[in-house]
């Protein structure tokens, strides 16, 4: 298996803004997913991804803001969004493959169910948010990703 990332962000977060949308609540109404749930997931697919293969499912580095991890190229994408569910994906996709589809649907399955508000208190309890947060440069290592949550993914 090739150690470099096969994907940007966007291409991942264009598959949970797509899961999103297909999810139906009450009366055939489509959940949505607002920027700032996006960035949660994101965040878990990365850790999940270096926890399990040893190397990043995107090649976009994740920086520790207020609210939690953030993908910044994909946060400024979406900003105008505000606190409103993204409607569409924005820009070029690179089609998954069916094993980065099954991934990324276990973590749907996992942490799609959480609140916007849910996944921001489980990042912020976690110790690679709370340790960048602290820095100067913010920025979440893929081998603190791989380390700190080798035993909460498992394949």
């Amino acid at each position: 298996m090739n150690n470099k990332p096969k994907y940007s962000a966007n291409n991942i977060a264009c598959f949970f803004i797509e899961k999103a949308n297909k999810s139906f609540i009450d009366d055939n109404v489509a959940e949505g997913i607002t920027n700032l749930k996006l960035q949660k997931l994101l965040y878990f697919a990365q850790a999940a991804y270096c926890s399990i293969y040893h190397f990043p499912l995107f090649f976009e580095p994740i920086v520790a803001w207020q609210y939690g991890p953030v993908v910044e190229e994909v946060y400024k994408k979406y900003k105008k969004n505000r606190n409103q569910p993204i409607i569409s994906c924005e820009g070029v996709q690179k089609e998954l493959d069916s094993e980065t589809m099954s991934f990324l649907d276990n973590i749907w399955n996992v942490f799609g169910k959480y609140s916007t508000a849910e996944l921001v208190n489980i990042s912020h309890s976690h110790k690679p948010w709370m340790d960048a947060y602290q820095t100067k440069t913010k920025n979440i290592s893929i081998d603190v990703l791989d380390e700190y949550y080798k035993n909460y993914f498992i394949v």
